[in-house]
């Protein structure tokens, strides 16, 4: 399955710029934060929720994004 076009664009940008190990930490966050900029705008979030994933002996914090609208409509996931 290919990628997403703007997802390879994005890619391509940032794979011709010089590694962060090269221009230091700050330089790499500030770059980070201007490539966030070209990203298309995602749903706005109607609420979220915070809890524990319990599995065994162990729990995980979470946070779920839900987005605003219908409860009954399809939802993509990102774990």
């Amino acid at each position: 399955m290919p990628l997403h076009s703007l997802a390879q664009a994005m890619l391509d940008v940032y794979n011709a710029l010089p590694p962060p190990e090269d221009i230091g930490v700050e330089a790499a966050r500030a770059r980070s934060r201007q490539m966030s900029l070209l990203a298309p705008r995602g749903p706005d979030v109607g609420a979220v929720e915070e809890g524990i994933a319990r599995r065994a002996h162990a729990g995980l914090p979470v946070r779920i994004y839900l987005p605003a609208g219908p409860a009954s409509a399809p939802r993509p996931v990102l774990v």
